[in-house]
């Protein structure tokens, strides 16, 4: 669409706006009412599972080890007493136990120091018996059956505390039930924990709660506490900022009519096309707010400055709009393939992001070029010149002098440019990422105070598997297989990342060192390899209930639990790699060895991020580039205008990489839409320097009238997303907060960019051609 023909357009439609304008109001309104009815079915899944595809490898592992030894997930409760074996801390812990056991669904197996296998045995009889089955008569007693709980390597840091006094309860879940179930079976597996832990008969007990169901109920908990807050501070100071820079109600009511419309719009379409709500619906209103006030703003401003000019309210109008519906619409595009460009990432999260954002951007355009004329359409009251008092005279001074300093000394500028890239460039490549979940949570949120406190009280909150496949029936029973897991383990347990390890090969140990009277020297593997399946029938006579949990049904399969503390991405990889070359070594030739859990799940989550980020950044950046170079109808203008979107992205990395602050899961979605959003004040600069320039050719006339013309709206829109993205430093969750702070610090990047940078390369590069004064 030519400009002219695109000025016509629009005042055509702004026309027509106005003289139906209450047959558009009573549109929007029924359109609102449509969307809100629709987001009332709205659900929240904040599992894990959702930020994968079914065909990701990582699922495939998961998968494979639900299918041999159940789920994954558990429920741990830490017990701190002044004594566990104390006969009245052993009935209260005892009798909560019971009544977890009783009350929590999908449970498999619940165990705790009192209930643990002791084995022992009396000539050929082995007996595999309850610590706690009866309450110690005196305190002999209770001090002898501690220490037969201390000498068990896989009870101590996990059923009960070195000094005696913490106990550990330990929650094994089945696997869940295919489908969608609501609420999900991991939030009623917690909401039954919650609800015997707040008994009153509780009450004086010092617990702490951890585990995947209690880690996804309590965040997904913050993130809806989040999503309100965060939609009424933005709202607040954006209504602030309006305020102050218009000096009119209607200047503050419209642009937050427009943007809350297009927030529960935006809802309402999830809702259509059956998505779910997830952890981005945090950012939702924040990105809204911010990205789509920017239309209604730019409309305000310049029907302000041309109403101040004597002009009628009517002609106002639609030269206005007229004049900034094509800047407007090219933004909304260019901000919408920001967004858009996450549909390259392999994360189901951001594949649906990318298709709702996306609409809510074009929402609030839409309802910018309807509402604006139908509020500003009537009324009696003269409009003020806002943006032409004397309270800009200080910006405008301002801008007078970049307009001087870009066009007299560009090359200066342009060295600075060069500097200031190259720094952030180079700090890109030292930016760590993290994949910890806990670590997204700020120290005041009481989960990651629990997690924290079991993974320095006990032996950490959460877990490795390995697992060992033989390929074929009974290969585990193998003697050179046993071997080769019990070497595994312990190279593994020497690692300061891992504090114990438990599977078949401790079964087989303790039954052969309680057939041989309790002497340590035999607390080893078999000698022989007929007395490896003859001790595993024993055990089971015996009453031994925990093999069906690390040895699958066929014994093809077996599981090596890893107990950790809650790991980040480095360590994470570290142990990984560090099990692959062992396990190279170790084994025979067949036997395939790999790891999953809740840890290599959040590993491959991260790594599935990196990929997202440098797909997104490329399919935006290329998207936006072909938009530029058609709007600007040159090839040269459309690169040039793209180093103003590109730069504040490497200087968000540049800064990461030298402060050493980490990149996370939630703050590696950044980056695309750092390049859709700060090409819209891009797109309004460029657009009118063409404008400008076709009036007299005049490289360093067109800069400075531009510069002075779109400089404060340019600077008003980078002050409310900068100060409407901090708002999410009121998070508690990390990833929202460092978003935040970096965006405000990219977005002002964005209009050093536009505003110096940019009109520098104008002035060296010449893209248009030889100007009149070359």
């Amino acid at each position: 669409m030519h400009r002219n023909s695109s000025i016509a357009f629009f005042e055509r439609l702004t026309a027509g706006i106005i003289r139906f304008r209450w047959l558009a109001l009573l549109g929007v309104i029924l359109l609102t009412a449509f969307f809100m009815a629709s987001s009332s079915s709205l659900k929240f899944n904040g599992s894990f599972e959702i930020w994968f595809f079914d065909n990701d490898p990582a699922m495939h592992r998961l998968n494979a080890f639900k299918d041999s030894f159940g789920n994954d997930q558990f429920v741990y409760i830490l017990v701190e007493t002044d004594g566990v074996f104390k006969p009245e801390n052993a009935a209260v812990i005892k009798r909560l136990s019971e009544e977890l056991e009783r009350t929590v669904p999908y449970l498999r197996d619940l165990t705790w120091v009192g209930n643990a296998e002791h084995i022992s045995a009396s000539a050929d009889t082995v007996f595999i018996q309850e610590l706690l089955e009866d309450m110690p008569a005196n305190a002999q007693e209770a001090d002898r059956r501690q220490a037969l709980a201390l000498k068990e390597k896989d009870f101590v840091n996990r059923y009960i505390s070195e000094d005696g006094k913490a106990a550990g309860i330990l929650i094994e879940l089945e696997k869940y039930p295919e489908g969608h179930i609501v609420p999900p079976p991991s939030t009623q597996v917690a909401m039954a924990v919650f609800q015997v832990l707040e008994k009153p008969e509780y009450a004086g007990l010092d617990l702490r709660v951890v585990g995947h169901p209690i880690f996804e109920t309590r965040y997904n908990q913050v993130a809806g506490s989040e999503t309100p807050k965060f939609f009424g501070l933005c709202i607040l100071v954006q209504a602030i900022l309006l305020f102050l820079f218009t000096r009119s109600l209607r200047g503050v009511l419209v642009p937050v009519i427009v943007v809350t419309l297009s927030f529960f719009w935006t809802l309402g379409t999830i809702a259509l096309i059956g998505f779910d709500l997830d952890l981005m619906i945090i950012g939702l209103p924040v990105m809204l707010i911010c990205v789509g006030i920017g239309d209604a703003m730019h409309a305000i401003a310049d029907y302000n400055h041309h109403a101040s000019q004597s002009k009628s309210r009517k002609d106002a109008l639609l030269h206005s709009m007229g004049r900034v519906g094509l800047p407007c619409l090219l933004t909304s595009l260019t901000t919408a393939i920001g967004f858009f460009a996450f549909s390259s990432a392999p994360i189901k999260p951001f594949l649906h992001l990318a298709v709702y954002l996306p609409a809510g951007v074009l929402y609030a355009f839409v309802l910018t070029m309807v509402l604006v004329p139908v509020f500003y359409s009537f009324g009696k009251e003269r409009p003020k010149r806002g943006w032409a008092t004397r309270e800009m005279v200080l910006p405008e001074k301002i801008l007078d002098a970049l307009g001087r300093l870009v066009t007299t000394r560009p090359r200066m500028v342009m060295v600075a440019f060069v500097i200031f890239m190259a720094l952030g460039v180079g700090g890109s490549f030292l930016v760590q990422v993290e994949s910890n979940p806990t670590k997204f949570l700020t120290k005041r949120v009481p989960l990651r105070q629990d997690v924290d406190y079991v993974d320095n009280r006990m032996a950490g909150s959460t877990g490795l598997e390995i697992v060992v496949d033989t390929g074929r029936p009974d290969g585990i029973k193998d003697l050179a297989v046993l071997h080769g897991m019990e070497q595994l383990a312990d190279a593994m347990e020497q690692d300061p990342l891992v504090h114990k390890s438990f599977s078949v090969v401790d079964v087989l140990k303790k039954m052969r060192r309680a057939l041989h009277g309790d002497d340590e020297k035999f607390n080893t593997l078999p000698d022989k390899q007929a007395a490896v399946p003859e001790y595993l029938a024993l055990y089971e006579m015996s009453g031994g209930d925990q093999m069906d949990k690390i040895v699958s049904f066929d014994g093809s399969t077996a599981r090596i639990n890893l107990q950790t503390r809650t790991l980040g991405s480095s360590e994470t990889r570290e142990l990984m790699d560090k099990e692959a070359a062992l396990s190279e070594e170790l084994f025979p030739e067949g036997v395939k060895v790999t790891t999953t859990g809740f840890v290599d799940i959040a590993k491959t989550l991260n790594d599935n991020m990196a990929t997202a980020q440098s797909r997104s950044i490329a399919l935006a950046f290329a998207m936006i580039t072909v938009v530029m170079i058609i709007t600007l109808r040159s090839i040269p203008m459309g690169l040039i205008s793209m180093v103003p979107n590109i730069m504040p992205v490497f200087m968000i990395l540049g800064l990461l990489g030298f402060t050493g602050i980490y990149m996370d899961t939630i703050l590696m979605s950044v980056s695309a839409m750092i390049i859709g959003v700060a090409v819209d004040d891009t797109i309004h600069f460029f657009v009118h320097f063409r404008r400008e320039f076709d009036l007299d050719r005049d490289y360093a006339g067109a800069i400075r009238r531009t510069i002075k013309d779109v400089g404060r709206p340019i600077m008003f829109t980078t002050l409310t997303l900068t100060l409407g993205f901090l708002v999410l430093a009121c998070s508690v969750m990390v990833g929202w907060i460092k978003i935040g702070i970096l965006a405000g610090f990219a977005f002002l990047w964005a209009l050093v960019a536009d505003l110096i940078f940019a009109p520098a390369l104008l002035m060296l590069l010449k893209p248009l051609g030889k100007g009149k004064n070359a």
